[in-house]
Parts: structure tokens; C-alpha cells; sequence
């Protein structure tokens, strides 16, 4: 799959929008996120790869690669990463508790 924004809007928001369906999805999953890699407002690829990805999956029991092939910047974007899923979940998604 492919998500374009055209634009730096930002591939971590079509990241976090993208990831749930990808987990539960029938069968590995790849997809091609296209625009701002560090936009304003927005969540860095960075956090996203470094931070966020190690929290979900030791938190929530997924696993999933980023792959950042270029990066994307305002006002053009251009930026590339991929997404990619190992398979359909085993097991139900691990709850997160805050305390």
C-alpha cells in the first residue's frame, strides 16, 4: 500500500492511522508512507522509530519495522518511509496501564 500526502504533511500521523489496521490485518503488510519526515506540530520519524516503536512493542506485544528511506521536510516534503508488519497478531493486543 501507499499513503502520498503530496505535501510535508506528516507520514508519523499516516503512521499512526496505518499501524492498527496493518497489525490486524490477515497476512504481513507493507506500506509506503510519503511526505514530511519532521514536520512541525507533528510527531518526528525519530520519536516514532526510536521511541514509540520500542514502547508498543514491549508494551503491547507487536512487532513492526520502519525503514526511513528519505527524509521530508516543509514546505515540499518528499520525505519516504516503509512500514512493515510480520503477519497477523497471535494474540490479543496487550493493554498499556499508567500509573
Amino acid at each position: 500500500f501507499v499513503a502520498d500526502t503530496r505535501t510535508a504533511g506528516s507520514v508519523c500521523l499516516l503512521l499512526q492511522v496505518a499501524l492498527p489496521v496493518m497489525l490486524f490485518a490477515p497476512s504481513a503488510c507493507e506500506c509506503v508512507l510519503r511526505g514530511g519526515t519532521n514536520a512541525q506540530m507533528a510527531p518526528q520519524i525519530d520519536y516514532a522509530a526510536l521511541v514509540f516503536k520500542p514502547v508498543v512493542e514491549r508494551c503491547c506485544g507487536v512487532s513492526f519495522d520502519l525503514e526511513i528511506n528519505r527524509r521530508g521536510y516543509f514546505p515540499k516534503g518528499g520525505g519516504e518511509v516503509v512500514a512493515r508488519t510480520h503477519g497477523p497478531l497471535t494474540a490479543p493486543l496487550k493493554p498499556i496501564t499508567l500509573t
